[in-house]
């Protein structure tokens, strides 16, 4: 799963200067984002020269890159992605849960101030491709529907992230994905879930056809269609 537009990362991550660099940009945007951040601001924290700054970084905005990167799972998205057919609905839930709770400073931190940067587009480009995936995986549908499917649960994870960091709702995230996995996902990762048992039983598993809800509801054939 493809990282995009990571800037210029420094030489070695672990080099005293860009550590204490990263450490201050962290500080200074959590108070007030963007505003105010700048190589001087940073070489006057950290007690480096601007002339070191630049011998790292060609601008600040090269360190709110690598900040939103470390806030965003894509290595638990591209273990979901590599084991798309073997992996059950707990795994998948849970990295999920536990990719948000790891990193939950730097996403309340990034969420505060969204104007500033693209960390959410990061997270929607990240988590969309495994949500796509399963659909593929459970679903016989054409392209276009499971375009739809994606984009509808990966709008739903995106919106429960922003309530929670946002601190909007009075619960934990933990809370939080319990009831959209009970309530709104509940029929998607029962099938995801008795895909990864069959495959694990060496036995071939059906795929639900959209006919299937039309046939179980008639409510959905009887709803009007708009182009």
């Amino acid at each position: 799963m493809e990282q995009t537009n990571l800037g210029r990362v420094p030489r070695s991550l672990t080099d005293e200067a860009h550590v204490r660099f990263l450490a201050a940009f962290k500080e200074l945007y959590a108070i007030n984002g963007m505003k105010g951040i700048s190589a001087a601001t940073l070489s006057a924290k950290t007690g480096y020269s601007r002339s070191t700054f630049y011998r790292y970084y060609e601008s600040v905005y090269d360190l709110l890159i690598l900040v939103e990167t470390e806030a965003t799972p894509y290595q638990n998205m591209q273990f979901l992605h590599d084991n798309w057919d073997t992996i059950g609905m707990v795994e998948i839930t849970n990295a999920f849960l536990y990719a948000f709770a790891e990193k939950q400073d730097l996403i309340r931190m990034l969420t505060k101030f969204s104007d500033d940067n693209r960390y959410y587009e990061r997270m929607r480009e990240c988590i969309y491709p495994v949500f796509r995936q399963q659909a593929e995986r459970v679903y016989i549908m054409e392209p276009e529907e499971y375009d739809v499917v994606a984009e509808y649960l990966t709008t739903a994870k995106l919106a429960l992230l922003r309530a929670w960091a946002l601190r909007e709702v009075d619960m934990g995230v933990g809370h939080m994905t319990q009831i959209t996995d009970s309530v709104l996902e509940g029929g998607f990762w029962d099938r995801v879930e008795a895909a990864a048992q069959a495959k694990k039983a060496g036995i071939p598993y059906e795929r639900t056809p959209l006919s299937y809800f039309v046939d179980q509801h008639p409510w959905i054939a009887n709803r009007a269609l708009y182009d």
